[in-house]
């Protein structure tokens, strides 16, 4: 069972969307449905700004600060403000593109960061090139997770996205292991205004199938870091893979702060639920917006008879409003009937 509660009172970490700039251009980005809507002119709040937020991080008794965008390593004052939280006591994590890790780079990461996610969606250089739309992409992320060699935690996430990856898993992996990659994830590709079912059952089945046949010939678990939906496929392979994944995710476990200083649902759910400058944290993450989401309100009533329902949470409540325009929908990539022998007590 996932164990909700764990942040009833305060979330585990605050997420700082602490610039609109980036330097690729992905075409699934859902910053695009968002604050770049319009273009990446904003470089976000100033720096005493994000020192006034990261000390009412640290007063609130928040543990972790997550600095991401955009592209956070295009802000000039991203290492004072790593330092400021690390003064904090606070545990600072970096989401980068990597584009911008060269040597000098890598050794203030590795001093003022706990962790460094870098974002590594293929071992295919011209794949990765495409979708970044950014020539050399794919050399510059292979240099960054050499020059950050050293860092407490190397993360890297892979959306599902490139046709290929199920084939090129065991390669990915082999890139993983070399550079001493701690957590490796997958991620659901989000959907966004201009393609709201990204993925099929296909695709989906055979990305699984890979997963499976990593674990079963290396003892690597390789986790899906956002919410999938057990009877997606194989119920019970897919509850191991999928893992805590709902759990960090969709107001479960994170707040998020937009560019601008305001509280949102989640990355790719832009609804505002207050400021912080102007509304209190806490009361703002425990808003019954937030707990309807998070809860089991929006769950359809299929779900609510799974056998699944305290692991799985409905897969993702995001995609259903986007899908269907309706959180209480089912997940587009759920199919309890299929497996209906499995989910459901006759």
């Amino acid at each position: 069972m996932i164990d909700t509660s764990l942040y009833k009172e305060k979330p585990r970490e605050l997420c700082i969307e602490s610039t609109t700039s980036c330097n690729c251009k992905c075409d699934f980005c859902y910053n695009q449905n968002s604050f770049a809507k319009n273009g990446r002119d904003d470089n976000g709040l100033s720096t005493a700004e994000l020192k006034k937020i990261i000390d009412i991080v640290s007063d609130a008794g928040i543990e972790r600060i997550r600095f991401t965008g955009g592209e956070p390593l295009l802000r000039k004052d991203i290492f004072e403000l790593a330092s400021y939280a690390k003064e904090k006591n606070l545990q600072t994590v970096l989401n980068t593109n990597g584009m911008l890790i060269d040597k000098q780079t890598g050794e203030k990461i590795k001093k003022l960061f706990d962790i460094c996610l870098i974002s590594f969606f293929s071992c295919n250089k011209k794949y990765v090139d495409s979708v970044t739309n950014v020539d050399g992409t794919y050399e510059k992320k292979v240099q960054a997770l050499e020059n950050v060699q050293g860092c407490k935690q190397i993360w890297c996430s892979t959306i599902i996205k490139d046709p290929y990856l199920s084939r090129d898993l065991f390669k990915m992996y082999d890139i993983m292991q070399k550079y001493n990659v701690y957590n490796w994830f997958l991620l659901r590709t989000n959907p966004i205004e201009q393609n709201v079912n990204p993925h099929n059952f296909e695709e989906m089945e055979k990305i699984i199938d890979s997963i499976i046949q990593l674990k079963e010939k290396t003892g690597f678990i390789l986790n899906i870091g956002n919410p999938l939906p057990f009877c997606c496929y194989k119920p019970r392979e897919l509850q191991k893979i999928v893992d805590d994944g709902v759990l960090y995710a969709e107001a479960r476990s994170k707040m998020v702060l937009d560019p601008f200083g305001n509280f949102v649902v989640d990355y790719c759910i832009r609804d505002k639920i207050g400021n912080i400058f102007k509304d209190d944290l806490l009361t703002c993450w425990k808003k019954e917006e937030l707990n309807n989401i998070r809860g089991e309100k929006y769950l359809p009533n299929e779900c609510q008879k799974c056998k699944y329902k305290d692991q799985c949470l409905g897969g993702s409540r995001f995609a259903s409003k986007i899908m269907y325009g309706k959180y209480g929908e089912l997940d587009p990539l759920a199919r309890p009937y299929k497996y209906k022998e499995i989910l459901f007590d006759e």
